[in-house]
């Protein structure tokens, strides 16, 4: 049943630190080492509650439905794409080939499908050294902690040795321009200026300005200069889970960026994936009409019922979008509908609070980076001015407190499960309150 009653005492074990888990499972107090394996992408934890907590698990309605894919099922969607050439035949004849990727911070398993993408351009007569990857996180921080160990992460370890890969930089201003007639000039990573046949993966996600990630958006922001994203971002957020027509009649943030694809998108991959990073369906071929059947799709595998009655407590896991405090915000989401309860948060973190969309967020990120190495001690100060009049907690292992609470933050932060429960058992009014936990929440979508 996708709303199931748990034992309290047993708890639930829920997946958590989207990529980075692996680093916990072999060593969490050391950095990645060559030749450490990486393979969940991902770790789970065990979440106990008090025995006289009344815990329901909300799953989605129907996410139980959708088997993964086998590998021959991937091979035929590249094989067969929707409006689109195979793979292989719009491969023939070209002597470079760019292959665009999302970043960490979003959870596609683009190391699951890369082989077999790599494997339709050789049937198309395509060289491994005319093909390049590009890692498209717009204006995110690039991917480059520890060697090559994020792109290992993204991309696996066999394409990271074998292939040239880039991290974009948005604030590049050597890019490759493009000009339109309705609107500013098109400024693209500068990588693509020479590609013959421009791939790109992404995942199709809840996403609160767009309906879906995935599509254009591996354009826009995806390798784009800052000017070409703050013209996209312009536009109105218009909330998770809209599921656009073909032919967009008004200004948005989805059609924006499908007008700038149309100059360079090839061929799209799109990867609607499992709370496990299992592919559930690949949505392959034209970047608009194969990428709103894989909507539909993730909207069929998401859809959640919400508890139908008001629950005392709310616990959303924001996993696998946990990379860092602002991706977290998805898988908060929940708590709209849910105003009056008591809000617990799970995020990870591992990323801290990154950043995100402004010039100087790089510098800042660099700052956080130095006073984390400079921070000795954690201290999780229930402070008055952080606790005072506030029912919203949040659970991170990562998170470090200084930049936490220098940001302002509203949650009251811990690193232990077990404190944060029992303070939460004294501000409840209820003896035997009853619990919402959504375990995926920034994945999930709500009836």
């Amino acid at each position: 049943m996708p709303i199931k009653k748990i034992s309290s005492s047993n708890g639930v074990v829920l997946p958590t630190d989207s990529f980075y888990g692996d680093l916990r499972d072999n060593n969490p107090l050391t950095p990645f080492i060559k030749g450490e394996k990486i393979e969940r992408r991902y770790t789970t934890e065990r979440f106990l509650f008090p025995e006289d907590w009344n815990v329901w698990v909300c799953e989605p309605e129907h996410l139980h439905e959708h088997p993964p894919l086998s590998e021959q099922e991937i091979v035929n969607a590249l094989e067969h794409p929707t409006d689109s050439p195979p793979l292989h035949e719009l491969a023939k004849g070209k002597s470079s080939v760019a292959i665009i990727v999302d970043d960490l911070s979003r959870p596609t398993p683009a190391y699951k499908v890369i082989p077999f993408v790599i494997e339709q351009l050789k049937k198309g007569e395509v060289a491994e050294e005319n093909i390049f990857f590009i890692i498209g996180g717009g204006q995110h921080r690039p991917i480059v902690k520890w060697g090559e160990m994020e792109k290992v992460m993204k991309l696996g370890d066999e394409i990271v040795e074998r292939f040239t890969v880039f991290d974009h930089d948005a604030l590049d201003d050597e890019t490759y321009d493009i000009e339109r007639p309705d609107g500013p000039t098109i400024r693209l990573d500068k990588n693509l200026r020479d590609a013959e046949l421009v791939i790109g993966i992404g995942g199709i996600h809840p996403h609160g300005g767009a309906g879906f990630g995935g599509g254009a958006k591996i354009i826009v922001p995806g390798v784009s200069h800052q000017e070409t994203i703050r013209y996209n971002h312009k536009f109105a957020w218009e909330g998770y889970g809209k599921i656009y027509p073909e032919q967009i009649e008004h200004d948005c943030i989805r059609k924006d960026a499908e007008i700038v694809a149309e100059y360079c998108l090839d061929f799209n991959v799109n990867i609607v994936m499992d709370p496990y990073k299992r592919i559930l369906h690949l949505a392959t071929g034209n970047f608009i009409t194969a990428h709103r059947k894989g909507c539909q799709v993730a909207k069929n595998a998401y859809l959640t019922k919400l508890m139908p009655e008001t629950p005392d407590i709310v616990v959303a896991n924001s996993y696998p979008f946990d990379t860092d405090l602002g991706q977290s915000g998805r898988g908060k989401s929940v708590f709209n509908h849910h105003d009056s309860s008591i809000h617990i948060s799970i995020a990870a973190c591992y990323d801290q609070i990154a950043y995100h969309g402004h010039p100087e967020g790089w510098k800042e990120f660099l700052r956080r980076q130095e006073l984390l190495e400079t921070t000795q001690v954690y201290e999780f100060q229930a402070t008055k001015e952080n606790v005072e009049g506030k029912s919203s907690y949040l659970y991170s292992i990562h998170l470090n407190p200084k930049l936490y609470y220098q940001s302002k933050q509203p949650m009251i932060l811990f690193d232990s499960w077990d404190k944060l429960i029992q303070e939460v058992n004294k501000v409840c009014p209820k003896t035997h309150p009853t619990v919402a936990l959504y375990p995926y929440s920034s994945l999930q979508l709500w009836l």
